[in-house]
């Protein structure tokens, strides 16, 4: 007799064990087809902590690490530092892929917002310290934030304690992808970030979104060329046409553009011949901690 036991560590109503369930089924099925026989037994273990139980501790326990990717002018000067979350869990980094879903759908992402900007506003003045050349930091922006501004105003606190730490909104770079932007609720939000003087950028720019209508509708300074329009760049003429295109329309609309994903030397020379403002990537620089962006001043000058 063949049997199965397995052994579910989530709580119950968890969909996560359906899939896995459904899949020892049907392997139980076939061995009942072709020999006669199959036990499936199914254990529970309900005090096993679930990504959410452990996201909540480690956000209130303040369990994240911080990194910042460069975001450097063509013209070698650096302007600006993309902070990104790091979160280590029993020893091994976990992705912000499977991370962040869980904070937005579990409704943390306000307690896990205010956390980012607490550490940003402690690193702010140490960066400006040592590195003069850096004129902003930017955030990424969940759209559940202006979802849920109303009854969790992240503006409110963003605005109240960068006054009181004498940051200045317009060294502040708000991103938020464009994806999020077919909300109607972020044109609301952005509209009064903007008002407020704050940067804004549209992250992930060519991600198949692509609208006129907040290009018309929306105040904001930075595009973002998403990664994908700048892999294996030099070899699709199509892709530099388009390229050139956005280049084209965000000069008239007097719009800076970053190219995002820049790995080699040949794709920032194309860059540069085309007109990109501003390079990000592993050609300048992989995500860095601070003390390592401290000490390496060098990755705001590109590489020749």
């Amino acid at each position: 007799m063949l049997k199965f036991t397995i052994q579910i560590n989530t709580k119950r109503e968890h969909p996560a064990w359906i899939t896995l369930i459904s899949s020892v089924i049907s392997c139980g099925v076939f061995f009942l087809e072709e020999k006669g026989e199959a036990i499936l037994s199914v254990i529970f273990n309900d005090d096993t902590p679930t990504l959410q139980d452990t996201l909540e501790e480690s956000i209130r326990e303040r369990d994240f690490q911080f990194m910042y990717q460069p975001i450097v002018n063509i013209k070698n000067r650096g302007i600006g530092l993309e902070m990104l979350a790091r979160w280590q869990h029993k020893g091994e980094w976990i992705s912000p892929v499977l991370f962040i879903p869980v904070i937005e759908k579990e409704r943390l992402i306000s307690s896990f917002t205010e956390l980012i900007i607490d550490q940003l506003i402690a690193d702010f003045w140490k960066l400006k310290r040592e590195l003069r050349q850096v004129k902003f930091f930017s955030l990424n922006i969940s759209p559940f934030i202006f979802i849920y501004q109303e009854e969790d105003p992240f503006l409110s606190y963003l605005t109240s304690e960068l006054k009181q730490h004498n940051i200045s909104f317009s060294e502040i770079c708000l991103e938020i992808t464009e994806s999020s932007m077919l909300d109607e609720r972020a044109f609301k939000f952005l509209e009064d970030c903007n008002e407020k003087g704050f940067l804004i950028a549209i992250d992930d720019f060519g991600t198949g979104f692509s609208s006129l209508d907040y290009l018309i509708g929306t105040s904001f300074n930075v595009l973002k060329l998403d990664v994908a329009l700048i892999r294996k760049l030099t070899d699709n003429p199509r892709k530099i046409a388009i390229v050139e295109s956005v280049l084209y329309l965000a000069r008239k609309l007097h719009i800076r553009v970053v190219a995002e994903g820049v790995e080699t030397k040949e794709q920032y020379q194309l860059l540069k011949e085309i007109g990109v403002d501003d390079i990000q990537g592993y050609y300048l620089s992989r995500p860095l901690f601070l003390k390592d962006i401290i000490e390496r001043e060098s990755i705001f000058f590109i590489p020749s």
